[in-house]
């Protein structure tokens, strides 16, 4: 009898560790395209300026939390603006018409931040259980109207958008 019980313990254990999923295996972060200016510096105040539709208010916000934590460590006063406005083609012109006058004043340099489809054609950000987009940054000096740097991040991940919110924030932070 202890035989059949230990058997079916042996069993059970080794379809439970065996039978595990491996998530994560497929996720990444690759910077495809950066421009820097030649004179930057690491600015030591940043607004972090987003904007869309309200449903992707959390993804900048959880992008943002990781930006916050990590800017502490580099001595960086951060601050985040979301806008719920769906196109919003001259950035620039739009924080200053926009945003209230204590971050302008306070905070000359902006970072805008969005991400967007890599495909068109396919509705949504997900598709077959991955997930692709393009995540751009743009910090802009807002005095000289002067753009500091770009990036272009292409991000796949596994089941949803927001799982690599705290590593895109860590790659930001890094890049300045």
């Amino acid at each position: 009898m202890k035989i059949k019980y230990t058997l079916t313990l042996m069993i059970l254990i080794t379809n439970l560790v065996a039978g595990q999923n491996s998530y994560g295996t497929d996720e990444k972060i690759v910077l495809i395209e950066e421009f820097t200016i030649s004179d930057y510096e690491t600015p030591d105040k940043i607004v972090f300026y987003s904007s869309g539709h309200y449903e992707y208010e959390y993804f900048y916000q959880e992008v943002y939390k990781s930006i916050r934590k990590e800017s502490k460590k580099k001595n960086i006063r951060t601050r985040f603006v979301f806008e719920d406005v769906k196109n919003w083609k001259n950035k620039v012109q739009f924080y200053y018409n926009s945003v209230d006058s204590t971050p302008k004043k306070n905070f000359p340099i902006v970072c805008f931040y969005e991400y967007d489809r890599i495909n068109p054609n396919i509705r949504g950000y997900c598709h077959d259980g991955k997930c692709e987009f393009y995540f751009y940054v743009t910090l802009v000096d807002t005095q000289s109207n002067q753009v500091l740097f770009k990036r272009k991040y292409q991000v796949t991940t596994e089941k949803y958008y927001y799982t690599q919110c705290k590593n895109l924030g860590h790659k930001i932070i890094n890049e300045l």
